[in-house]
């Protein structure tokens, strides 16, 4: 009775950070685009169907965001409508095939206490209220999530690639991991470095000279050798491909001219973007480093059940070294809440393989798990409990303001230099019958005249 009590207790801390970030998103979200939703939403679902197929595989910022157009599509032929909470909860729901995985390793891979532990520690970090700048927004919840989840899934199904139907699955996840994001570009790095490894590379090959024989003696076969050689070919020709008609943004044209120093600080900040003050990210970043290197020069005793793992953490690691070719040139912009599910599913990783090098009986890895759960699921509590009256704020200024629109182009939350283009698109969207702002009026309530000002985070 007792143990089926813990396991019931245990399962409550997996599911209450995902019960409550849609909760919130339920309770808290509002049908309104926001920022880059005009540009990658409104004016794309506001074309006729031939000029939006013509253009489904345009650049959005350095993006080629296909599945998010796909999934618009398919919304739009089913409802009729565009609706942007629904994106928002759709796009946070990939965040479950992203746990789903790492359950899948946790748990067959460790025993209950600590597979449990860690897949309760994964959850916290996944599902945290930190997560409002991707949840709270439709685009971001549909890429930035969605990327993830194409990536890891490319990547565990990889593992099996001897056969042909978990081979292709795994390069069709690929490609639409790269369709989702420019992040997706990295999942083709990793498949290529996974590719030289047997899959089978037994606990015999604990040491780096066996496991590199290994390796020589498998990309000797012919079949691997050739797997090795497609998917380093499918790699240049996607890269070729993707980048084909793009052009250098501004931040790009900064980042060119960043430091050294200021490409380093970067990367540790991106590291340890799970505390977003920068001094700590710092420090935090830097510990992560010194033990993303611990772990790789232990791979030989990484079990390859956990392969994936390990290379979905080197697939994070290249997103974040990716991201100095255009955000270098400020560190600080490491600290991104957009970044921080990239960041979470890195500690995750990192945390994971720590645990099997170091021995699950092992007293620290047995103690660093528990209090990892326990002060993740603390910090979140308390971001939950300060955070919700701070996006109840936020999302009724963006219902209210909205409301004042067409009259007030103030009320659209959008640049101002594009602010007239994004009026003149909704209109278009709203006279297509695809969205109706009046649909946020309350029954009873009187159209606002002008809009309220947009509220700042306030910390207690």
């Amino acid at each position: 009775m007792s143990r089926l009590c813990a396991r019931i207790s245990v399962a409550g801390c997996v599911f209450l950070p995902v019960i409550l970030l849609f909760f919130s998103l339920g309770a808290l979200a509002v049908n309104v685009p926001y920022w880059d939703d005009y540009g990658a939403i409104v004016r794309y679902m506001g074309w006729p169907f031939g000029d939006r197929m013509q253009h489904l595989f345009d650049f959005h910022n350095e993006h080629r965001i296909v599945t998010v157009r796909l999934f618009l599509e398919a919304m739009v032929a089913l409802t009729g409508k565009v609706n942007f909470k629904t994106c928002m909860i759709f796009g946070t729901a990939q965040l479950l095939v992203v746990l789903a995985c790492f359950a899948w390793f946790h748990l067959r891979h460790f025993g209950w206490r600590i597979g449990w532990t860690l897949l309760a520690a994964a959850s916290w970090h996944l599902f945290s209220m930190l997560n409002f700048d991707n949840a709270f927004w439709a685009l971001t919840a549909l890429e930035n999530f969605g990327v993830l989840m194409w990536a890891f899934l490319a990547i565990a199904l990889f593992r099996h690639r001897r056969r042909t139907l978990f081979l292709v699955l795994s390069i069709v996840c690929a490609l639409l991991a790269t369709f989702t994001s420019a992040q997706g570009l990295a999942v083709f790095g990793a498949l290529c470095a996974m590719s030289v490894v047997p899959p089978d590379l037994g606990p015999g090959s604990a040491t780096w000279r066996k496991t590199v024989r290994g390796v020589l003696s498998y990309v000797r076969r012919p079949f691997a050798l050739c797997g090795c050689v497609a998917v380093a070919l499918s790699a240049a020709l996607m890269g070729a491909l993707y980048f084909r008609g793009s052009q250098a943004s501004g931040d790009a044209l900064a980042a060119a001219q960043a430091t050294l120093g200021d490409r380093l600080l970067y990367v540790t900040a991106f590291f340890g973007n799970l505390v977003p003050v920068y001094p700590v990210a710092l420090a935090c970043g830097f510990a992560v480093a010194l033990a993303i290197v611990f772990v790789t020069f232990r791979f030989p005793r990484i079990p390859p059940r956990l392969h994936p793992v390990f290379f979905f953490m080197i697939y994070l690691v290249g997103v974040a070294v990716a991201g100095v070719a255009f955000r270098g040139a400020d560190p600080r912009a490491a600290l991104s809440f957009r970044y921080y599910v990239i960041t979470a599913c890195l500690f995750i990783c990192v945390a994971t393989l720590l645990a099997s090098v170091l021995g699950e009986s092992s007293c620290i890895v047995r103690v660093g798990a528990s209090t990892i759960a326990i002060g993740f699921a603390i910090l979140d509590v308390a971001v939950f409990a300060v955070g919700w009256p701070m996006f109840a704020e936020r999302n009724e200024a963006l219902r209210v303001n909205m409301l004042t629109w067409p009259q007030s182009t103030d009320g659209l939350r959008v640049g101002d230099d594009y602010r007239e283009q994004a009026s003149s698109e909704l209109r278009r969207l709203e006279s297509l019958g695809r969205y109706s702002h009046m649909s946020l009026r309350r029954k009873g309530e009187s159209l606002p005249s002008v809009p309220i000002p947009w509220p700042k985070p306030k910390v207690p």
